[in-house]
């Protein structure tokens, strides 16, 4: 939810190092992990459609 917040306050960076504390936290679901990834690409796609 930390990550959807930065999103929202157009911090992209922010928002991809949620993610990433979601994926590198022992003891987090790998569902979880599998979503936060998703969100890490969808992020990334739209900064990069954004920038052109």
């Amino acid at each position: 939810m930390a990550g959807q917040s930065y999103e929202k306050m157009s911090k992209y960076t922010e928002a991809i190092g949620m993610y990433h504390q979601v994926i590198e936290r022992p003891g987090i679901d790998a569902t979880f992990k599998a979503a936060a990834k998703k969100e890490i690409d969808r992020v990334k796609l739209m900064v990069k459609k954004n920038s052109e």
